[in-house]
């Protein structure tokens, strides 16, 4: 997505914060264990969103500097740096793939689901490495593959098999883009990182329904929820239909609990 469609989907974000870290929270939080931050540190986090993961940091940092390209995206993280009345915090528009901050200017550095999304990751990982100081830590989450997260694939797969929308292309950025381990691997040590290692956190998403859940893809800006929005009314409950079936398998009770796994990636 480009900083247009992020700024689109922003106010969405707001909207959905509570729930999506209920979801993300787990991810969030064993990121901020694994960076092992320090009170005199300067923590960056890169492609932040609404900066939820940063924030877990600040109360531990000397200087937390909270970044995205996506303008309306700061904004939100503003907003929600306020209501928790953090003095520590700047945030700035950066792009991931050129940080403006001199060498070595940060001890640690969190992205959670950015660097696969970035045109070039080689690139931002490279500008993480300048940006690091000596002996600094960089910790990202990326999506594990693609056949471990339902509750992102499944209605993607429903609008491909209708021919609603072209099958991915495997080099295009996109959520499991790095899932791949051979070329995660490679890029990050391309980049001139060390002492690299990985872990797998299960996570689940739950809704009510697939109403529920369509309408938080759409509120979200989600590519899929729009497409699925814009189709005439005959087809589009079609389409939920099928959803409704393929999701019935992660009912419990009254909810549907859609399971997925995120990777953290730990180097330095």
């Amino acid at each position: 997505m480009k900083a247009e469609e992020w700024d689109r989907a922003a106010p969405g974000w707001e909207r959905q914060r509570e729930r999506t870290q209920v979801f993300a929270g787990p991810v969030s939080r064993r990121m901020v264990e694994l960076l092992r931050p320090q009170a005199s540190w300067t923590v960056l986090e890169v492609a932040a969103g609404p900066g939820e993961t940063g924030f877990l940091a600040a109360g531990s940092v000397e200087r937390l500097i909270s970044t995205d390209y996506s303008p309306r995206m700061v904004e939100v993280a503003r907003r929600r740096a306020a209501e928790l009345d953090l003095q520590n915090v700047e945030l700035v528009v950066m792009d991931a793939q050129r940080l403006d901050l001199p060498d070595g200017a940060v001890d640690g550095i969190l992205c959670r689901w950015g660097y696969m999304l970035v045109d070039d990751p080689a690139a931002a990982l490279a500008e993480a490495r300048r940006v690091l100081r000596p002996g600094g830590r960089l910790v990202f989450a990326i999506w594990a593959e693609a056949e471990r997260n339902p509750w992102a694939t499944i209605l993607g797969r429903i609008l491909v098999e209708r021919g609603h929308v072209e099958p991915p292309e495997p080099a295009a950025p996109g959520m499991f883009t790095l899932a791949d381990r051979e070329l995660l691997e490679g890029l990050v040590r391309g980049a001139g990182f060390g002492d690299l290692s990985a872990e797998d956190v299960e996570l689940t998403a739950p809704y009510r329904d697939v109403d529920d859940f369509l309408g938080v893809q759409l509120d979200m800006a989600a590519q899929t929820g729009v497409i699925v929005q814009a189709l005439p009314a005959e087809e589009y409950e079609e389409v939920r239909a099928e959803l409704a079936r393929r999701f019935e398998r992660f009912r419990s009770g009254e909810a549907l609990l859609l399971p997925g796994v995120s990777r953290i990636v730990t180097a330095s």
